[in-house]
């Protein structure tokens, strides 16, 4: 006996029922552990510092008072002049008392249970929450049903929880290039420009967001591209000498990053990037640390360009934003499981546009939807819970999307050229005969 309502149509694709398939069961798993486990699984899911809940946030916060760059940090000017607005909400006597140095790079936890530094983080969090709800709404298409259940999932997903649970402004950041995605191609000029200048302030809080320009650069919009870079440096330049310092500050800034990089570089205890996707594998080996620095950076390199040429070869708009995502992944100097949210955009783009079956275009469904998946892992030796598995599955589980969508935009575009050329010479010899 066949079930009719269970039959395939070949000519039709299940991209979004697969999607959703996959995160319910995700969600309902994570949370049968997390019952079972009477909440300890929730180890393999956030991160280990389990006393520094939120404390990205109060350590942006607090060191956006004295001399930022000078303390190590790697935040960006904007971002430390949003931060230093908030801290205006807390009363200085209060600094004074319970912040030992301005110039540390982190600071103690036990600040976030005073009250008075509590109302920044909460005015934070609202405007993280309102922003991220609506620019899913405004990114995703589709009936309001799947709109709704889109944005369930990806306020529930892995990298927004983490993010959340760190207190980081990665939300933000994400939520504003959702908003230039959904509104950039808009018929009414005053959301194009909304769109564009969205983001503009999330290259100025963070920087990387302004590869989401390759979009405009592809279709030749030079005067949109340059509008978002004068956002970006609108928001920079005032901001770099108010609160970072000058010239000064930004040298320091410059060697901040720098310094990340290579102190983090052989570090394998979070989210693999590029360049420790192939450390990881070396790492119990009898190499050399410098040499496994060295090769770490070479393919991180490779990969990185073949990822940007191939982001400007795409034909397809998901497949550009999905590479770009994978650059700011793979080749961020420290690299967290919230910067994966980013993925939630090209995941919508996917799910809205693909509509013709390709087993290619599952597998990197499936790939995508990992990036956002709800996945704890227990851990045998210390009979407990884990981060460490997840993050190596989503890191190489990243590389190897980034190698697939590569591969299949130059794919394409070799086949476009091909039918191209095999056109005109068609029409080459037409003309001959006549």
């Amino acid at each position: 006996m066949k079930l009719k309502g269970l039959k395939l149509d070949p000519k039709k694709a299940y991209y979004r029922q697969l999607f959703f398939f996959l995160m319910t069961v995700f969600a309902l798993s994570f949370l049968g552990v997390l019952l079972f486990t009477g909440g300890y699984s929730i180890r393999g899911l956030l991160a280990s510092d389990r006393y520094g809940s939120f404390m990205e946030f109060f350590n942006k916060l607090i060191l956006s008072g004295g001399d930022s760059y000078r303390s190590g940090s790697v935040t960006a000017p904007f971002a430390l002049l949003f931060y230093r607005c908030l801290l205006l909400f807390v009363p200085g006597s209060v600094i004074d008392r319970y912040v030992p140095s301005r110039v540390s790079s982190a600071y103690p936890a036990e600040v976030k249970i005073y009250q008075e530094f509590n109302y920044p983080f909460i005015l934070f969090s609202v405007i993280a929450i309102f922003l991220l709800f609506f620019a899913l709404k405004a990114l995703k298409k589709g009936s309001g049903c799947e709109r709704f259940a889109f944005i369930f999932f990806i306020f529930l997903s892995s990298p927004m929880l983490f993010g959340f649970e760190r207190g980081s402004d990665v939300v933000i950041t994400v939520a504003l290039c959702a908003l230039f995605i959904g509104g950039k191609d808009s018929e009414k000029k005053i959301v194009r420009n909304l769109s564009l200048a969205a983001l503009g302030v999330a290259g100025a809080l963070a920087v990387y967001p302004l590869l989401f320009c390759i979009l405009l650069l592809k279709k030749k919009r030079f005067i949109d591209a340059g509008k978002v870079l004068a956002v970006f440096v609108v928001l920079t330049v005032p901001a770099l000498f108010i609160v970072g310092g000058g010239f000064a500050g930004a040298a320091k800034y410059i060697a901040n990053i720098i310094a990340v990089w290579k102190e983090n570089s052989l570090l394998l205890t979070g989210q693999l990037n590029f360049s420790k996707c192939l450390i990881n594998l070396f790492a119990g080996t009898s190499a050399s640390n410098g040499l496994l620095f060295a090769a770490g950076n070479i393919f991180a390199c490779v990969i990185g360009v073949l990822a940007l040429a191939a982001a400007f070869l795409a034909k397809k708009e998901w497949q550009t934003a999905a590479l770009v995502c994978g650059l700011i992944a793979g080749l961020a100097p420290l690299c967290e499981t919230h910067l994966l949210a980013f993925f939630a955009i090209p995941l919508a783009m996917f799910l809205d546009a693909e509509d013709a079956n390709a087993p290619a275009s599952y597998v990197t469904l499936i790939l995508l939807t990992l990036t956002q998946a709800l996945v704890v892992s227990p851990d045998a030796a210390v009979h407990g819970y884990t981060r460490m598995f997840v993050t190596r599955l989503t890191g190489y589980g990243t590389l190897v999307l980034v190698v697939l969508v590569a591969a299949t935009a130059a794919a394409d575009f070799a086949k476009g050229l091909y039918r191209a050329r095999k056109g005109d010479a068609a029409e080459g010899i037409g003309g001959k005969a006549q």
